[in-house]
């Protein structure tokens, strides 16, 4: 057990898919992790001496298990220069990069609840079905042990839903939630509403890069995030990151979400682009 103060640089919001080159996307991953480290004032020689540890909180839609596939040395996954180790954590494994870093890939699942809202279930391998209402979602990521986060996501916040939003952050269950932003908020665009309120309950807001489901993408890993410092197990990563994420007043909003006109290009590219299952 390691209980030494640390800081930790972390991408709050990753995919992994079937278009990406996966050596690819762990390097942008490590690398932009650095200077997510680096932006928030830490040294070079900080960011890859031990001092700085370097996560990613997995969001796999139902279709997917890449964590599962790196934890099993699938070879159809773990591409050469890849060094995948599995420690006493069962959410967690260290990828290990030859020349260029390592960084904790913690389990997480990605949820579309009955109202079309989205929650990250972070730090849980357990599949919890799409399309239950969202009450039941937070309730089942709870039991699975995860971390419920509510994802923004563009129009996902207004209207009927955003009374439902509001009303979960308010509500008991609100003790519990997490707010997600991302990268594909555009720069310009004000920080919601219901961001301000969850901080003012004392609700951590959790950013990250939300990388899209085609390739190209994969340089956007671990471009937006956030840092903190505190104490951290490194035997148990996702129960120290639990703790390191109870209030807003832990985490620092590092990195930098993109422009209108980028996140329309790539949400364009979304609809226009077949991708593989």
């Amino acid at each position: 057990m390691n209980n030494t103060p640390t800081i930790v640089a972390a991408d709050g919001h990753v995919h992994l898919y079937p278009a990406y080159d996966i050596k690819a996307v762990f390097r942008h991953l490590i690398q932009n992790l650095d200077r997510l480290a680096e932006a928030a004032g830490f040294t070079k020689s900080e960011t890859i001496g031990s001092r700085i540890h370097k996560l990613a909180f997995l969001a796999e839609s139902r279709e997917h298990d890449f964590f599962s596939r790196l934890q099993n040395q699938d070879k159809a996954v773990v591409a050469n220069g890849l060094e995948i180790t599995s420690g006493t954590d069962p959410v967690c494994v260290t990828v290990n990069f030859h020349e260029i870093g390592r960084v904790c890939l913690v389990a997480g699942r990605q949820i579309v609840t009955r109202e079309r809202l989205e929650i990250l279930g972070l730090a849980m391998r357990v599949k919890i079905p799409d399309g239950l209402p969202t009450r039941d979602v937070i309730q089942k990521v709870v039991e699975a042990g995860g971390i419920p986060v509510l994802a923004w996501s563009p129009g996902k916040w207004l209207f009927a839903r955003g009374r439902l939003a509001r009303d979960l952050i308010e509500s008991d269950q609100g003790r519990v939630l997490r707010l997600g932003d991302t990268a594909l908020r555009p720069t310009l665009w004000p920080e919601p509403r219901l961001m301000k309120l969850a901080r003012e309950r004392g609700l951590a807001v959790i950013p990250g890069s939300d990388p899209l489901p085609f390739a190209g993408e994969e340089r956007y890993a671990g471009t937006y995030g956030f840092v903190c410092q505190g104490v951290f197990d490194t035997s148990q990563p996702a129960a120290s990151i639990g703790r390191m994420l109870a209030g807003p007043k832990a985490i620092t909003p590092v990195g930098a979400r993109c422009g209108a006109w980028a996140v329309a290009r790539r949400l364009y590219q979304l609809q226009t682009t077949p991708c593989p299952s």
